[in-house]
């Protein structure tokens, strides 16, 4: 491997490890996180209501979505060149990564749900989407001060 991809490599085992690792937690578990993750947002936002303004389901949707989103934008950071088949393969790395996440919940006793596969895509597909609108930019920004430099 490259020396230069092998930082970016780690960062992305480790956010697998920690979305992967959200999964292996019982039902009761991750509960008990989503509880105490709505009263912190509550908490940080002062929303009025409380811990009650939010959903439990809320919570873990947005979970599903935020874990996701930043998968994207690393792997999209890191390997997503403004070429086609880059985009392609890096878009299609979620597929296995949100079908392994939900098989996981299958042996801890809570089951998987097609409408959290989804989730999932559409935080990756935002991370993706952001680092490429933002890579667009600088590059045609490159391209823009080239140009004048060259006349």
């Amino acid at each position: 491997m490259r020396k230069r991809y092998f930082l970016p490599v780690i960062i992305i085992l480790l956010n697998l490890v920690f979305i992967w690792g959200n999964s292996v937690f019982s039902q009761e578990h991750s509960h008990q996180i989503s509880t105490s993750f709505r009263e912190i947002l509550s908490r940080l936002f002062n929303l009025a209501g409380g811990a009650d303004a939010l959903s439990d389901h809320f919570v873990r949707k947005a979970a599903h979505v935020f874990e996701y989103f930043v998968l994207g934008v690393l792997l999209t950071s890191f390997f997503g060149r403004l070429k086609p088949l880059n985009c392609i393969l890096v878009l299609a790395a979620v597929v296995p990564v949100a079908v392994i996440d939900e098989t996981i919940q299958i042996f801890t006793g809570r089951g998987p749900a097609v409408r959290d596969v989804m989730f999932d895509i559409c935080g990756y597909a935002a991370g993706f989407l952001i680092v490429m609108l933002i890579k667009g930019c600088l590059n045609k920004r490159k391209k823009t001060l080239n140009y004048n430099n060259t006349e």
